[in-house]
């Protein structure tokens, strides 16, 4: 069993941490333990002893006056406005009377095998119940008679808990939900750092260090999706843990709207972890028998540094999240013309473009933004999603049936939460559009966004999608998103059209089970696992410049496996071309997730083409390792020169190294492959190695001669 139960004790164990709950004085659900797995079911409720003694009272409210014990001191696994409890609640609502306090007390628990889907919500699956334990931990607040279900998942085999709240009103008047959260931690972490990820367009998952002194830190996006300036994940760090080494903790947020992730320290070396959706204006109106389920959280323990708990998410997101088809499919090689062409094209142009990749090796090309409406190319008319007919007179389906019968399968451009207001569909219904009462929509781009609160838009977005997938053989979809949301009534109208997008998202995936979906937000500005349940792949940055990429793709993979991260080769110079060679750098790095191009094939020279011919083979020969392997990682791209990534699976090691600048007559540089199997021999370019030496040892990096030079070195095991 997964889930252990002593007295007033609950132990969660996966195969390597433990996870403690205890229910203090029968009233408080209070967090004991995190860490490496303990196997003993000893009463650890002896580390709350050591938080009563010797304080003294100043202006904390002393819950037990013979103890001095202050509820303020004590690591809650939930809380709210109540009695000395200070510090941000997970719960926060108003009653009828106008009262914000509230009172829980634990009543009761039960526990589950296998694992419930969350209504209306993404979250991490399993595949049979054995897979799994769910322990739920009910309190309730008798005035109000409002329930949170505290939900516990156990997987052992992936490493992973799982937390989620739902709240129910079981009381007689209706409840303002003024704050929701999925889950609250407290624990012990004096001196420890918060790991997050900040950027904009073309400089997403940027990460960064915050030392956790005395002041709250939230990560956090009010913008109506996750964003590319924060990212719904955090780490929390012990001092001096790294790559390989120390005890890190991770909270990824299952959801694509506004977010938040508190880090709040106290005065006594606790700090408490709050995350879920942003609290910002949120008021939700929770009615007599009605229920909120708040978001999934995912945490990961690690006691060997960021790249064993990278390893675990990966593992998690790409065998227990993504879902379909393709999930245990290698992905297509792509090409996409927008760098070719923009949105002025022509059906015969494409279909040379399709024709040149195909006689490479190419096996998907995809026709971006400009294939719709009637206004003309220079005037996007997003929302009337049926093809130009100055460029598709007969529609898109001849055109497909060429590039198909060249040996390469078809993929479309949509970005159907926008409306542009010059289109039809915006004039016929400006009240689809998603806006605050009384206030005009403000126009970015000559575009507003679709309320997919509105059923009637769904309904119209599902038809039109599926109309265009119906009238040709269309295998991937790129379902781009270029816009935050500006005004709307509050954070509730935001989260009613995040489910509602959900919902849109849940029917085509069951309608075209055949369909590639792959998410996209200005590139990366929606990478997160709530989008990843439904599409199983995200475009990472609309920055194809490869020395900014490394870093890009560098902190995504902190959380996502390399399958998830669309990447794709660009022609674009780096310096000078005596010094250096862009266009191997840049794929290269492309090749650390799912390969392509954006370029036009026509303008390369005889040499590149050569070139990418023979990136084509490289990649599908490793395709399978790189997108299913185990992952490894060599230097941080924000702090340090060189850089590598290696994949491994049981039959080969992919490494792929990295340079910012050359170092001439430099230190040595030299990389352990971790994963590599003593006992076995590895080949790689004539040159024989043993899995001890290339493990213990280390394989030595040459030093390289211009910017941004890159190496991939391929060790295959010997039978």
């Amino acid at each position: 069993m997964s889930i252990t139960v002593t007295e007033n004790q609950f132990h969660l164990r996966t195969n390597s941490t433990s996870y403690v709950i205890h229910i203090f004085r029968d009233k408080y659900p209070v967090h004991l333990y995190w860490g490496s797995r303990l196997e003993d079911d000893g009463d650890l409720s002896y580390i709350l002893d050591t938080m009563v003694a010797d304080r003294a009272a100043g202006i904390h409210n002393n819950y037990d006056d013979i103890k001095k014990l202050f509820l303020s001191d004590v690591p809650m696994e939930f809380s709210c406005m109540s009695e000395g409890l200070y510090r941000t609640p997970t719960y926060h609502a108003k009653y009828a009377d106008g009262s914000t306090v509230s009172d829980f007390v634990y009543n009761g628990y039960y526990i589950e095998k296998g694992k419930k889907s969350l209504s209306g919500l993404p979250a991490v699956y399993v595949e049979d119940d054995s897979e799994a334990e769910t322990l739920y931990i009910t309190l309730l607040d008798k005035k109000s008679g409002v329930k949170a279900i505290l939900s516990y998942t156990v997987m052992p085999e992936y490493d992973v808990i799982t937390r989620s709240i739902r709240y129910e009103n079981c009381g007689a008047d209706d409840v303002t939900l003024l704050c929701a959260k999925s889950c609250t931690v407290d624990f012990y972490a004096p001196d420890y750092e918060l790991l997050h990820m900040h950027g904009d367009w073309l400089r997403e998952a940027t990460v960064e260090k915050t030392k956790l002194d005395h002041v709250k830190v939230s990560v956090e996006s009010n913008r109506g999706l996750s964003s590319a300036q924060q990212h719904p994940f955090c780490v929390l760090m012990e001092k001096g843990a790294n790559e390989e080494m120390g005890n890190v903790y991770g909270f990824s947020l299952v959801y694509s709207g506004s977010f938040q992730i508190e880090a709040e320290p106290t005065s006594t070396g606790l700090v408490r972890m709050n995350a879920g959706i942003s609290s910002f204006d949120f008021g939700w109106e929770l009615s007599p028998g009605e229920s909120f389920q708040a978001p999934e959280v995912v945490l990961v323990h690690s006691d060997s540094g960021l790249g064993k708990m990278s390893r675990t998410y990966h593992n998690l997101y790409r065998k227990r999240l993504c879902r379909g088809k393709y999930r245990d499919q290698e992905r297509p090689m792509l090409i996409n013309h927008w760098d070719a062409t923009g949105t002025v094209y022509t059906a015969e142009r494409l279909a040379e473009i399709a024709k040149a990749g195909a006689e490479i090796g190419i096996e998907m090309f995809v026709m971006d933004d400009g294939w719709f409406g009637d206004t003309g190319d220079e005037i996007r008319q997003l929302g009337d999603w049926f093809p130009d007919k100055r460029k598709f007179p007969n529609g898109i389906s001849s055109m497909v049936e060429s590039i198909n019968a060249d040996g390469m399968r078809f993929g479309i451009w949509f970005e159907p939460e926008v409306v542009s207001v010059d289109s039809h569909l915006y004039k016929e219904h400006p009240d689809w559009v998603m806006t605050a009462p009384g206030h005009d929509a403000t126009p970015m781009y000559g575009q507003v966004i679709l309320d997919f609160a509105n059923p009637d838009v769904r309904e119209y977005i599902i038809k039109s999608i599926s109309d265009i997938l119906d009238s040709a053989n269309v295998s991937y979809v790129k379902w781009d998103y270029n816009r935050p949301i500006i005004e709307t009534a509050n954070q509730e109208h935001k989260h009613r059209a995040i489910l509602g997008l959900y919902e849109v998202l849940e029917t085509l995936n069951s309608k075209y089970p055949d369909v590639l979906f792959e998410g996209c937000s200005s590139g990366g500005g929606r990478f997160d696992p709530g989008m990843l349940y439904y599409m199983p792949q995200t475009w990472s940055s609309d920055n194809q410049r490869a020395n900014v990429r490394i870093g890009i793709q560098y902190g995504t993979s902190l959380a996502y496996p390399a399958i998830t991260m669309g990447a794709h080769a660009g022609q674009i110079p780096l310096g000078l071309a005596s010094y250096n060679n862009p266009l191997e750098t840049s794929a290269h790095v492309a090749m650390c997730g799912n390969f392509g191009y954006e370029m036009d094939l026509a303008k390369l020279s005889e040499a590149e083409m050569e070139q990418v011919k023979d990136q084509i083979k490289l990649y599908k020969s490793i395709r399978k390792t790189v997108q299913f392997g185990d992952m490894y990682r060599f230097g941080n791209p924000f702090e340090e020169n060189r850089t590598g990534v290696c994949y491994c699976d049981d039959d080969e090691m992919v490494l792929f190294t990295f340079q910012s600048r050359p170092q001439m007559n430099g230190e040595e540089w030299r990389i352990k492959l971790s994963c590599a199997e003593i006992g076995a021999k590895y080949e790689c370019d004539g040159v024989v190695y043993t899995g001890e030496s290339l493990k213990k040892l280390g394989i030595r990096i040459s030093l390289e001669h211009y910017d941004y030079q890159t190496r991939c070195m391929v060790f295959k095991k010997v039978k």
